[in-house]
């Protein structure tokens, strides 16, 4: 973890809130104490809350003396609670409420404001310390685990907080990796049997259980307080079950970083989050064994110093998390270049209805699956949903978009949804993708209402791995720059899609009026510019339209030019009718399918039925970095204003992206 060291060390402390009844219902499913007890910090314990006495003795002693009871209400009227000493914390205990004035009752941290029992024993490196014990292979839906031994069913007792794994989570010797680790609390224990609280949400083979209670802090909850640490992190909670943080305000380098927050909620936080330069963090992290972990409705505010492009993402949802539901959370920050929004490794997890302001990111979404041999739930259905970015930055406000990728070459991205996310920010001339599946094998996934000015691609640019192989893919009402891989379009489905962004110009028609006379040689009755350097691609191309009628008393001239080359032109004699049609098609093509070079026409020009030759059958040449007029230009000889000139029924001429 990338802050442990940080807190390694840390003495007792915690901090958590909420009212009873709000916490019995959403969290704790077990009723407090028979006899409720509250206690104030200041009036029973001593504290000063003056913002300028060492406060952490006394409100340890509350924690201490509430938690020899089996729980209660620690209350912190108004004011300044002060925990000046690197170390010193409010530890989290059982079934302890940690509730104030709103943001008039004031912690103010050093390192940290509230963390788990022990500091940060628990989580990826704690793991090898336990005890385990072989258990019996289970099933998704389970509610007991029974051990391979039945007289092992000794070591546990209701209320314990267990834990089971992979017997695969040993790596290699004195390794102990949290694969598919999954808390639980204990209701029983029957000979070798294991009754638990709520159902095992994966089925699993070869496991073991250990006990792990004294790291874990059971239904506490934290609420109704203002967390101040300014150059650290305001709660950072190692191991909790079905606990509550809710109604707080946050000052500090991130708003909330937990690990083992399983069946844990923080929803409704006011957050500050400076950003100095070191440290730095996430603005919310969820690490390693949070299972079904919820975190909601925020607002957050960030200032200081921006992150680096590959820096600490601001949404962190680390391997070995599962089910974790993120949604309805704004940041402000319009002045951080902010990295990466989203970055998340497999495991059902969902984020919804998330808005970020920023001067620019570097990617919206990095989702990674690994090896299949260890994660073996990569296939966990997986949803983004209503993510919409804001940058603010003239010149390139986002590099990348939505980009799922493997972190194994066996492993396989799959049932992922990302629908009604937006990216509002321009890019510059570079490459910038807005969909991007990178390495391995991709399935069941959707892109929906999808939009942003950048392409859509396959692959890493480098060309040294294979593409994705691709199966069930659908990019549905997306808006994109363009396809910039063509086998991207020939291996998903594309449905109601439309190229924007890409300064490609709009069809071109020919006015309301049905009559027009002009004895202007080489002036353009029709025309379409393509800019230099459009996002263009092979396959793209340009249709044009004429048909009309000619009866003038001079002679008359219809000529198609295109990038500089005379295409075709019809001479109409005067002193008769004349009908005219022109279909033409002038499709780019080339070697590179973003970088077309030349151009071929196709289609008919005919006068009163004759075939009229094109003047270029062969391909001609297209400077993509350069402007491209295509004209469609008619003109009378000796045209008197008197005659009637042309009659047209019908003109266009317009640009089609071979993928719309």
């Amino acid at each position: 973890m990338r802050r442990r060291d940080f807190l390694a060390w840390l003495p007792l402390s915690g901090f958590v809130i909420a009212s009873p009844a709000r916490a019995a219902s959403e969290t704790m499913q077990r009723p407090p104490p028979a006899t409720q007890r509250e206690v104030d910090v200041k009036a029973d314990f001593g504290a000063r809350g003056d913002g300028v006495t060492d406060d952490w003795q006394a409100i340890e002693n509350a924690g201490r003396y509430l938690e020899a009871r089996g729980g209660g209400r620690m209350y912190f009227p108004a004011g300044r609670y002060l925990l000046p000493t690197f170390g010193r914390n409010i530890e989290v205990r059982n079934f302890i409420e940690y509730c104030g004035d709103g943001a008039s009752s004031v912690i103010i941290g050093s390192n940290a404001g509230f963390t788990s029992p022990h500091g940060a024993s628990f989580g990826r490196g704690s793991y090898p310390k336990y005890s385990y014990f072989q258990a019996r292979d289970i099933v998704a839906g389970a509610l007991s685990v029974t051990l391979a031994v039945a007289a092992d069913g000794g070591k546990f007792s209701p209320g314990d907080i267990i834990v089971a794994r992979s017997v695969t989570a040993v790596a290699s010797t004195g390794d102990v990796l949290p694969h598919f680790v999954e808390m639980n609390r204990v209701i029983s224990v029957h000979g070798g049997v294991i009754t638990l609280e709520d159902p095992i949400d994966d089925g699993w083979s070869g496991v073991m259980v250990a006990r792990v209670t004294g790291d874990v802090a059971q239904g506490y909850s934290i609420h109704d307080l203002r967390i101040e640490c300014e150059a650290g992190y305001p709660i950072f909670i190692q191991a909790s079950y079905k606990s509550v943080i809710r109604n707080c305000w946050t000052l500090g380098v991130s708003v909330i970083t937990v690990n083992g927050f399983s069946r844990s909620v923080a929803h409704d936080i006011i957050a500050t989050v400076l950003w100095s330069g070191s440290p730095m963090a996430s603005l919310i992290e969820i690490e390693t064994g949070s299972v079904r972990a919820s975190l909601h409705s925020m607002e957050i505010e960030v200032y200081g110093a921006s992150l680096a492009a590959g820096g600490f993402p601001l949404f962190y949802c680390q391997e070995f998390s599962r089910r974790t539901q993120v949604s309805n959370i704004r940041v402000a920050a319009s002045s951080i270049a902010a990295g990466i929004v989203i970055s998340a490794f497999a495991g059902g997890h969902s984020f919804e209805n998330i808005e970020i302001v920023a001067r620019s990111i570097d990617k919206v979404l990095d989702y990674s699956c690994g090896d299949p041999a260890v994660f073996s739930l990569n296939h966990l259905p997986t949803s983004f949903k209503g993510i919409t970015v804001d940058t603010l930055d003239s010149t390139r406000g986002f590099n990348h978009g939505f980009i799922l990728g493997n972190n194994h070459p066996n492993g396989t991205v799959e049932n992922v949804t990302v629908q009604d996310c937006c990216i509002n920010g321009v890019t510059d001339g570079q490459e910038h993708n807005l969909i991007w599946l990178l390495q391995g094998e991709q399935r069941h996934i959707l892109f929906e209402n999808v939009r942003g000015a950048a392409d859509v691609r396959l692959g890493l640019p480098q060309g040294n791995t294979p593409d994705p192989v691709l199966k069930d893919i659908e990019i549905r009402n997306c808006r994109y720059r363009r396809i910039a891989s063509e086998r991207f379009f020939d291996s998903a489905t594309f449905v109601n899609c439309r190229r924007g962004d890409s300064l490609l110009p709009m069809a071109s028609h020919w006015p309301s009026a049905k009559t027009w006379t002009n004895s202007a040689a080489d002036r353009a009755i029709l025309e379409l510019l393509i800019p230099a350097n459009a996002t263009i691609s092979r396959g793209d191309h340009i249709e044009l339209r004429f048909s009309g009628l000619y009866a003038d008393g001079g002679g008359a001239q219809v000529a198609v030019k295109a990038f500089g080359a005379l295409l075709t032109m019809a001479h109409l004699i005067p002193f008769a009718q004349q009908a005219i049609d022109l279909n033409l098609r002038i499709a780019l093509t080339g070697n590179s399918f973003t970088e077309p070079d030349n151009f071929v026409v196709t289609g008919h020009v005919t006068v009163n039925d004759t075939i009229v030759p094109i003047a270029r059958r062969a391909p001609g040449a297209f400077n993509l970095n350069l402007p491209g007029p295509v004209r469609l230009l008619a003109w009378s000889e000796h045209g008197n204003p008197r005659d009637t000139g042309f009659f047209v029924e019908f003109a266009s001429l317009k640009y089609v992206c071979f993928d719309e």
